[in-house]
């Protein structure tokens, strides 16, 4: 059972660990205030989400439509490019499997840990997808639903995956030319995928988990991040917050009887001494990672 995301505002912190030092494994460090509908129903008892979260971490949390969320997630930025193109040199993408080989979180203030031997193993399973039309006059790449990308790009030819990065750099000729990153980790409704699950206990609906995570960059415009993209950013000096305008991390929740549904924003970029904020509002990208359905 698919959920949409949600439409909401978010307050982010979102900073680097060991700054503009290189390494071979590449860490990003975030905190979020993450938001959430929670009039939502997502159960067939007309439970909401808000319900939910008055469950896992006490009444008022669903009232608050807020959570906090802090966490790490870690990539090689030695693995291979996946498909790249180049169109007419207004669009270049570098597509990469299994690229994340760490991820922690800590939601509520509850400790999740991806399993990402058990991530990468469910890879059938997998709602990601990730591929090209080659024979396109301009080739496309998408990192979404798999049945949505089938369905918006006929042809499209599609590889599951539960593990992926995607690098793109859009229209540099029109003098606008942007960079974009983006993670996505999950979404394969295996309850094991990530460490913690979080019992409903009196609302009788079994466990809660993690199902998924993403998070998106845009630059600012004309600003070049990396080299180029056979290869992710092998330093997170690509990650100093001051190059992006767009920020988004989202995580998606599935449960033994409740839709999907998630918490992430929008947000944009705003730099203060000492520590690099994020804040902003604006409603979720990542079109169709969670597609919305409610009970009735």
């Amino acid at each position: 059972m698919k959920t949409r995301l949600l439409k909401f505002t978010s307050t982010c912190l979102f900073t680097l660990l060991s700054p503009y030092v290189k390494s071979a494994p590449v860490t990003i460090t975030f905190q979020s205030t993450l938001q959430f509908d929670s009039t939502l129903i997502v159960a067939a008892g007309g439970q909401t989400v808000g319900d939910i979260f008055d469950a896992i971490y006490g009444v008022g949390t669903g009232a608050s439509e807020q959570i906090g969320l802090s966490g790490s997630l870690t990539y090689e930025d030695s693995t291979p490019v996946f498909q790249q193109v180049v169109v007419s040199n207004d669009n270049a993408e570098g597509n990469f499997l299994a690229p994340i080989t760490g991820l922690q979180l800590t939601i509520g203030g509850a400790s999740v840990t991806a399993n990402i031997a058990s991530i990468n193993a469910n890879n059938d399973l997998s709602l990601l997808g990730i591929g090209l039309d080659e024979a396109s006059a301009f080739p496309e790449s998408c990192l979404d639903y798999i049945a949505d990308c089938e369905a918006d790009h006929p042809g499209l030819s599609i590889t599951r995956t539960s593990n992926a990065a995607q690098l793109s750099n859009s229209m540099p000729s029109t003098g606008n030319a942007r960079d974009t990153i983006v993670f996505g980790l999950g979404l394969t409704g295996i309850e094991n995928n990530f460490s913690s699950a979080f019992n409903t206990g009196s609302l009788g609906l079994g466990n809660v988990f993690v199902d998924g995570f993403y998070l998106i960059l845009q630059s600012n415009p004309n600003t070049q991040l990396w080299d180029d993209h056979t290869t992710l950013p092998d330093t997170n000096l690509a990650f100093d917050v001051s190059n992006f305008d767009i920020a988004e991390v989202g995580v998606i929740f599935n449960g033994d009887n409740i839709s999907d549904f998630s918490t992430a924003g929008m947000l944009s970029t705003v730099p203060v001494p000492s520590a690099i904020w994020l804040f902003g509002s604006g409603i979720i990208g990542l079109a169709g990672l969670a597609r919305r359905r409610s009970y009735n």
